[in-house]
């Protein structure tokens, strides 16, 4: 699979809203598929490889979570919510970059909005000690700070729900 592709379907989700969720299962399925993805450490190439295609898939979460939730139907993302955070704590456990922690923190954020109306089902998942790690490392990160505090202060909504 090529990154790029990945990220397409958050543009298309974005674009369409709420009517996405008839090409929600199928994607969402691709992008936990894609999101398991695991390689050889020596093999740079694969590295990058997999840095690409990590960046892909944030980029339709990100977007598909935002769709979905312009639509009113993020509703439909929570039987997911367990696997986009599993992937999440991979990304933050193996990843440094800033832009990587950047979209993982501001994906973090999106999804703490769009599931307010759920912090009942949604808060055990917010309340992960890596969710934590990860935006007070963004918060320490000038470029990454802003948004860092604005996942805070959603994250804090949804868990005081």
């Amino acid at each position: 699979v090529k990154p790029a592709v990945l990220a397409c379907f958050g543009d298309i989700a974005l674009a369409i809203g709420g009517n996405f969720v008839k090409y929600l299962s199928p994607t969402l399925q691709m992008l936990d598929q894609a999101a398991h993805t695991e390689i050889s450490k020596d093999d740079e190439e694969l590295v990058e490889y997999l840095g690409m295609l990590r960046e892909g898939i944030l980029e339709a979460y990100i977007g598909i979570t935002q769709g979905l939730n312009d639509g009113c139907n993020s509703v439909a993302l929570l039987p997911q919510l367990g696997n986009i955070f599993q992937f999440l704590e991979i990304v933050c456990r193996e990843n440094e970059e800033e832009s990587m922690s950047k979209s993982c923190i501001g994906l973090v954020g999106d999804l703490a909005v769009a599931f307010v109306h759920h912090a009942a089902e949604a808060a055990p998942f917010f309340q992960k000690s890596f969710v934590s790690e990860l935006i007070s490392r963004g918060q320490s990160v000038d470029s990454i700070r802003e948004v860092a505090l604005w996942a805070q202060t959603k994250r804090d909504v949804l868990v005081s729900c």
